[in-house]
């Protein structure tokens, strides 16, 4: 998501972190999502690991395809992390 456009993914992820901090009750909100770890560097030493463990069983995603999208510097890199 687009943070600060308010929209169902944004306002989910928040619930989830209220969930997870105390700050709301559990309502049995499932949220799955795999996430980069933030000291992933968008190196090319990072990019291929890092996308073989967000990518979960998802294996029909080109590596090479997002690599190379990644390190495309008309890409900003807070796209690719939201999106990768």
């Amino acid at each position: 998501y687009e943070p600060g456009e308010d929209s169902v993914a944004e306002r989910t992820r928040e619930a989830f972190e209220s969930t997870q901090s105390g700050r709301a009750l559990d309502t049995g909100l499932f949220y799955d999502s795999l996430e980069a770890p933030a000291e992933a560097l968008r190196t090319e030493e990072w990019i291929v690991p890092t996308l073989e463990a967000v990518r979960g069983d998802s294996t029909w995603l080109d590596i090479d395809r997002l690599k190379a999208s990644i390190l495309d510097t008309r890409n900003p890199p807070s796209r690719s992390r939201r999106f990768w």
